[in-house]
């Protein structure tokens, strides 16, 4: 299982740069896009990118969604799949930008640390400690692509004037987007830690320490998209 499953981030990540390069070639024509560093411009494309593949996994993870909130239905190879596509581009972002800001930099870190504990969880089998933790990173994932529209604000505040309205608006859209989705993701996965029994309080208090830098990560965004 693991072995396929890097495989299928080898895939993944491949698409995931070409995706990338196209981007930066259809970019090409615009003039502020053209004044930023390589570096910058990575970062452009990276964010607009995670935004594409953010949106498309809010779209088809509706029907595993639905099976696991009233059948507690996992599918191993959706999740797992899902996982590469949300991480690739953190993995992309820690190898091609070298300047990325610190809390984002800690966010990917982590976030590509436990795309691989995802990839050794078997969901069909009996609930366990880790299959428990590993079921709370999936409802964490799933939540998270909804606010996709964030990403591309990240980007796209590079490719218009600073004082642009529609980046105004923009921020305003995504603002309110992220805190809804981030109260609701925040409030599942506590009620969550809450109620699986077979994760030790120990256990309980390292995911959350794991946890505080992509917490952290949505924090300070919010707060940029507030300012």
């Amino acid at each position: 299982m693991f072995l396929n499953n890097m495989l299928n981030l080898v895939y993944t990540l491949f698409l995931t740069q070409m995706l990338n390069l196209t981007l930066n070639n259809l970019l090409k024509k615009n003039t502020y896009y053209n004044k930023q560093s390589k570096n910058r411009q990575r970062y452009i494309t990276k964010n607009i990118v995670k935004s594409v593949l953010l949106c498309f996994i809010s779209v088809i993870t509706v029907k595993p969604l639905y099976d696991i909130i009233l059948y507690n239905k996992w599918n191993n190879s959706i999740i797992h799949t899902l996982g590469s596509l949300y991480v690739s581009n953190d993995i992309l972002g820690l190898l091609c930008i070298p300047d990325l800001p610190r809390s984002t930099k800690f966010h990917h870190i982590v976030t590509t640390l436990l795309l691989f504990l995802n990839f050794n969880i078997d969901y069909t089998e009996i609930n366990t400690s880790s299959i428990e933790i590993g079921k709370l990173l999936v409802v964490y994932v799933i939540f998270s692509s909804y606010s996709f529209l964030v990403n591309y604000t990240l980007g796209y505040r590079f490719l218009t004037s600073s004082n642009s309205k529609r980046l105004a608006q923009l921020k305003k859209v995504s603002y309110y987007i992220y805190l809804l989705s981030c109260i609701i993701n925040w409030s599942i996965q506590l009620v969550f830690l809450y109620r699986f029994k077979n994760i030790s309080v120990f256990t309980k208090l390292v995911y959350i320490g794991v946890m505080m830098p992509i917490v952290n990560d949505d924090i300070v965004l919010l707060s940029w998209l507030k300012s």
